[in-house]
């Protein structure tokens, strides 16, 4: 019994409560930095979130801008063949309209038929 009690000195007890103190005082400043860091991820995300939904309106944005740009250009394309074309037919230059008639419907297939073998390929090398 005696060996149990000079295990168990005053001075040794002491010693464990002042770790066991400095020990919990270190897990409750942890317990702060992990509070500290899972708000600042809060912050973090919260503006990064903000910042995307910005980003992707301007894109819609721009998007919406060149396809505006786009349909206003193809329609004056559009336009100025109509133009040409019934200038032709108004002064019976009918063989140059069927000319003209016959050109943009070549390049018209061409381009088409490019654009879908392009769509097609793409299609097999995704798979």
């Amino acid at each position: 019994m005696q060996n149990n009690k000079n295990l168990l000195s005053p001075e040794l007890v002491e010693k464990l409560l002042a770790v066991q103190e400095k020990d919990l005082a270190l897990k409750a400043q942890d317990m702060e930095l992990k509070k500290q860091t899972d708000s600042n991820s809060f912050e973090f995300a919260k503006t990064s979130l903000a910042a995307n939904a910005k980003d992707r309106e301007e894109q819609r944005k721009h998007s919406q801008s060149i396809t505006k740009y786009i349909l206003v250009f193809s329609g004056i394309v559009v336009l100025l063949f109509a133009a040409f074309l019934s200038i032709a037919l108004y002064l019976n230059k009918d063989q140059i309209a069927i000319e003209i008639v016959k050109a943009i419907i070549y390049i018209a297939s061409g381009g088409l038929g490019g654009y879908a073998l392009g769509q097609k390929r793409s299609g097999k090398e995704s798979r």
